[in-house]
């Protein structure tokens, strides 16, 4: 696929999804996501395993890479009544944008891959995981119809609440991803982590913002939260208060992590 990136300003699409898409100003996790991006963007070959139907096949990740990606669609079986009910959000970067010309359709919790051969020998998996019915499943499938894959690269966040429901599903700890790599042959070669109990505090008090600004018998308690929320500011990013200081105890809000096999 040949797209024409006369015009294109990576910077300011970059400061768009960031900010506009993926609210990192609020939700502090996703910096690590784009990150990751940050560290591959000029790896020569890459796979995306993005959900680009709610953009109607358009990957919102591609026009970040120096070079052409290949993209597949994961399609949940709610996929046709919910294709591009995001697409107005990036109507004016669509034509930097890949298409999806593969798709792992579910069918009954089963996924089924569809399209052409996966050349690229990384696949990254950017904020998808806990929207995947049975990850495992879906990974095996596509490695089935690749020539290449020796290496998976997942961003995911610990903190979420329950969104787009139905399509939600397991947060991944570090070790039971771990673990799953491990029985598909893969071992994990890098990993990096953001946020600490402060930062999930702060992402609850947004998550409560609707409910904190419609419920008038709410006023004192949204009042006291967003005082807290400001306090909270300074100390969400500190990693010396990831630990709990319990035995092998600690709260991240999200991750990033490399296998190779």
């Amino acid at each position: 696929m040949t797209i024409d990136y006369s015009g294109f300003k990576r910077e300011e699409y970059l400061k768009f999804i960031k900010e506009d898409i993926f609210k990192v100003g609020r939700v502090q996790s996703f910096n690590l996501l784009f990150d990751l991006i940050e560290n591959l963007k000029d790896y020569p070959s890459i796979a995306l395993l993005e959900r680009s139907y709610i953009y109607n096949g358009y990957s919102i990740f591609s026009p970040l890479f120096s070079k052409t990606v290949e993209v597949i669609d994961y399609r949940p079986e709610t996929a046709n009544e919910r294709s591009g009910f995001q697409k107005s959000w990036v109507d004016d970067y669509c034509r930097y944008m890949v298409r999806s010309e593969s798709s792992v359709v579910i069918e009954s919790d089963e996924p089924k891959f569809e399209g052409q051969i996966i050349e690229s020998d990384l696949l990254l998996v950017p904020n998808v995981l806990h929207h995947c019915s049975d990850f495992e499943k879906t990974l095996t499938e596509i490695i089935q119809y690749s020539n290449a894959i020796n290496k998976i690269a997942v961003f995911d966040s610990y903190i979420r609440e329950e969104h787009q429901a139905p399509d939600d599903y397991a947060r991944q700890t570090r070790w039971s991803l771990k673990r799953m790599m491990q029985s598909m042959g893969f071992s994990e070669t890098q990993y990096q982590e953001a946020g600490n109990v402060f930062d999930a505090i702060r992402y609850m008090i947004f998550q409560a913002d609707k409910l904190l600004s419609s419920e008038p018998e709410l006023g004192d308690v949204k009042k006291s939260l967003y005082q807290l929320d400001d306090m909270l500011v300074d100390h969400c990013k500190n990693e010396e208060y990831r630990s709990l200081r319990r035995p092998h105890a600690s709260l991240s809000t999200g991750y990033w992590a490399i296998y190779e096999r």
